[in-house]
């Protein structure tokens, strides 16, 4: 368990800590910002995989007749 300083009132505040336990000032979390930002660009890609995907198939033929979806 690593230790920093508070910004706000400058004592040591434990790294995992969301907040001071001295003052309450909020401790940010980069690992937080990282998690996330990784989340919504996973997201990102599985949409745009499924739209091409859906697209590929997107061609429909119903007795002998082309359906176009798009």
């Amino acid at each position: 368990m690593a230790l920093k300083k508070c910004k706000e009132c400058g004592k040591d505040v434990s790294t995992k800590a969301l907040a001071c336990p001295n003052c309450g000032n909020p401790i940010k979390n980069k690992t937080y910002a990282i998690s996330c930002s990784f989340a919504v660009i996973i997201f990102l890609v599985v949409l745009w995989v499924a739209k091409e995907v859906l697209f590929a198939f997107s061609e429909v033929r119903i007795f002998g007749r082309k359906i176009n979806l798009k």
